[in-house]
């Protein structure tokens, strides 16, 4: 388990075997984001089964399978961003090699954080999200001024 460190309370990694939650229990980790569909690549756990162990260990589950790098629609990314913010931390997401879960998380936090100290921490990790710039970018906008819109 390769775990790269986004930022504190939220880190990614690749695919996790079932035995890998009692390790990421031990390292203090508090909740698990599975991104993948189950069956999308032979031999990966079902998520019914790392639910049950995630239970055994008292920690947080959630499956969030989303196909490729396909990203949902705003609505759905305000939502994710949400159940984000109400996991206990520290949060680890898991993806077929991480990826995917770097791309939901950034997305999810454009307007809570700013654009370019999302891409920074993205780029520590060993990842890059160039293409999603503009997405983030607007994002950003649209959560200033629904912010401004509220007061």
């Amino acid at each position: 388990m390769d775990i790269k460190q986004i930022l504190p309370g939220y880190g990614v990694t690749s695919q996790l075997d079932i035995t890998d939650l009692s390790e990421l229990a031990a390292l203090g980790y508090r909740s698990v984001i599975n991104y993948r569909p189950d069956d999308e690549e032979p031999g990966q756990p079902k998520s019914d089964d790392l639910l049950a162990e995630a239970k055994r260990l008292n920690l947080e589950y959630m499956h969030l399978p989303i196909s490729g790098m396909d990203l949902p629609d705003e609505p759905d990314i305000r939502s994710f961003g949400k159940t984000l913010d109400a996991l206990p931390e520290p949060v680890l997401g898991f993806c077929r090699t991480g990826a995917r879960a770097v791309r939901l998380w950034s997305v999810a936090n454009a307007g809570k954080h700013q654009v370019d100290d999302i891409v920074a921490a993205v780029e520590n990790a060993g990842y890059q999200i160039d293409d999603l710039k503009p997405r983030l970018n607007q994002l950003a906008e649209t959560s200033a001024t629904e912010t401004a819109a509220d007061s």
